[in-house]
């Protein structure tokens, strides 16, 4: 998993949605406040040299962090193909970026990953944090246990959660741990909304279409998901690709320094790099103009809010994302196929809107 941070003007666009109800928690959400804490969490090692030459890599040290748990670094094994990356974007005037981890992202880069470089294996949240406290006498881990629901206290105002739900399967029994302080729901993207609706809170009409008890009537829960499009342009290639060596099954191929290669060769370009500045201005007139056409017709939900929430979110990539040097469109080089050299481009900011009803529970 490659690292490559948003932009400043992204995370400072995003806490300005929160300006109108709480400028406390928007400043909280600010660049400026996320920046150290990114950093606090890493501890950047760089590249070994031949690495660096063959990859044509460059970085900056400064927008990384020195002491954190997670171990951001290059691999040990560098394919050939990915130090003509950025000379080739560049000739097409895309400049590269040295650093895109500083709060800029604009250009082409061969980015760090999670890799730990003592040992050339995947840095992750694990082993990051949990595997050095699980001694402590305080910490539980349960294994083959999904949470099904969050259990609330009863009583008027606010609900207060007092315990978690959980199973190991389907159709074996619930189970229950209560709390004495709180409980942090960290379930993602699709996780915490999925579980905020089977506990109850979500949108009355979907909660009561499956069953489910209305404990709060929030209709923003599970709403605003927005996919990532991807369309890949591939060659056939004579040269040996990653894929390649993988599939020849060399002694090689079975090191952990090959086997810590990523596919980090990234590009981000914004409108005015595909348009021209003339094209550019017409372009985002013309996202501008459709914002209330696209939420009459694309926002499924007829509760007020959510289309509002979905107006606001548009008008923020619509004036502030696509007015700046923001990337709409990711570049990234794809060599994992055996004979093939691919370029894979992905959509940053999708306008279209996905219906996403979470009460599934697939365990």
């Amino acid at each position: 998993m490659y690292l490559v941070r948003p932009s400043a003007i992204e995370i400072d666009a995003w806490a300005s949605l929160m300006e109108s109800e709480d400028k406390d928690a928007a400043m909280k959400w600010s660049w400026d406040q996320f920046y150290p804490a990114m950093k606090k969490s890493e501890t950047f090692t760089p590249p070994r040299d031949d690495v660096a030459q063959i990859g044509n890599i460059s970085w900056s040290a400064a927008t990384h962090g020195t002491s954190g748990p997670m171990q951001a670094s290059y691999p040990a094994f560098m394919l050939a193909q990915v130090g003509g990356w950025a000379p080739s974007l560049e000739a097409m005037g895309l400049p590269p970026l040295k650093e895109p981890n500083g709060g800029r992202t604009l250009g082409s880069l061969v980015g760090p990953s999670w890799i730990n470089p003592s040992n050339w294996t995947r840095s992750y949240s694990k082993a990051a944090y949990l595997d050095p406290a699980i001694s402590r006498p305080n910490l539980h881990v349960l294994v083959n246990a999904m949470a099904t629901r969050l259990i609330f206290a009863d009583g008027p105002g606010n609900l207060n959660a007092t315990g978690v739900e959980f199973a190991g399967s389907a159709d074996a029994p619930r189970k229950t741990v209560n709390v004495k302080t709180e409980v942090i729901l960290a379930g993602g993207v699709v996780g915490s909304p999925q579980l905020l609706m089977l506990s109850g809170v979500g949108p009355k009409d979907v909660l009561e279409a499956a069953g489910v008890a209305v404990k709060v009537e929030l209709p923003g829960v599970g709403q605003h998901v927005q996919d990532h499009l991807t369309a890949p342009v591939v060659w056939t290639s004579t040269r040996e690709t990653a894929g390649d060596i993988q599939q020849s099954g060399s002694d090689f191929s079975k090191t952990p320094e090959f086997l810590s290669f990523v596919n980090s060769a990234t590009a981000f370009t914004n409108i005015t790099r595909l348009f021209g500045t003339d094209g550019a201005a017409g372009f985002q007139k013309f996202i501008a103009d459709g914002r209330d056409e696209s939420a009459r017709t694309l926002v499924p939900s007829q509760y007020p809010e959510v289309v509002e929430g979905y107006k606001a979110i548009y008008d923020t990539i619509a004036n502030k994302i696509l007015t700046s040097e923001v990337a709409v469109i990711e570049l990234l080089l794809a060599t994992n196929t055996p004979g093939q050299i691919g370029v894979q481009a992905a959509l940053q900011h999708p306008l279209r809107y996905v219906t996403s009803i979470f009460l599934t529970l697939g365990i």
